[in-house]
């Protein structure tokens, strides 16, 4: 994700809907997914893994 540049502009797009914080429950997994916190932290993660010795 972090090297698509499609990627980089869904999550600007989707931080500037301003996004609640709050965990949404995905129903057929149930996996709960705060949209809030994984768009905020995306440039950031991006920038510590991809600076990362592999």
């Amino acid at each position: 994700m972090c090297a698509a540049p499609s990627c980089h502009l869904l999550i600007t797009a989707v931080v500037s809907k301003n996004p609640p914080n709050c965990d949404l429950l995905i129903p057929t997994s149930n996996a709960k997914m705060n949209v809030y916190s994984l768009a905020s932290s995306f440039e950031n993660d991006c920038t510590r893994l991809m600076s990362t010795p592999r």
